[in-house]
């Protein structure tokens, strides 16, 4: 898919979801797609603060993850996987180092903070419902599904990458 195709694919595959139904740490998700976009098609700053950005909202300091974290989750795990293939293909730098490292931290911080360990202590302290929401669940079964990928960045990323996603490999392990 040439690059105007693939923009116009995400654009169709962000535009069908009603992101103002989700929500992140700073309010209704709206903001989110446009982030999403930054992240895949900016150029220059806007994908490192795109990354960052997402982490604030979807992850907010691995204190909680946010319902706009599901709808999300695909276009970070694609963009996450397109990193990992321009490593050794001299598309890799620094700012695309920092996206990576960012997006690793987003799936960390998913994959623990939708643990049900975690959610019973955020339960006890927050006062959440006995049962986690249904999003929550989905989500942790979702990115479950990045084994093989964490797998790979744990084996060949920076150091700091590969801590990563050593720690949601760990986090992701049944119960």
């Amino acid at each position: 898919m040439d690059g105007s195709a693939a923009r116009e694919d995400w654009g169709r595959r962000l535009a069908a979801i009603d992101w103002a139904s989700y929500r992140t740490a700073y309010g209704p998700a709206d903001e989110v797609p446009t982030l999403l976009s930054a992240l895949r098609f900016g150029s220059g700053d806007a994908p490192p603060k795109a990354a960052g950005r997402l982490h604030d909202c979807l992850c907010h300091q691995r204190a909680f993850v946010s319902s706009a974290a599901l709808p999300a989750f695909p276009f970070i795990a694609e963009v996450l996987a397109s990193h990992a293939s321009d490593r050794g293909t001299g598309r890799a730098d620094d700012k695309r180092d920092f996206v990576a490292e960012e997006l690793l931290e987003i799936v960390f911080g998913f994959a623990e903070c939708t643990s049900p360990a975690y959610y019973a202590h955020s339960r006890i302290i927050q006062g959440n419902p006995s049962e986690p929401p249904e999003w929550m669940i989905e989500l942790r079964a979702e990115t479950k599904y990045l084994g093989e990928l964490l797998a790979w960045w744990a084996k060949e990323g920076s150091s700091e990458e590969s801590e990563l996603a050593i720690w949601a490999l760990d986090q992701l392990k049944d119960e």
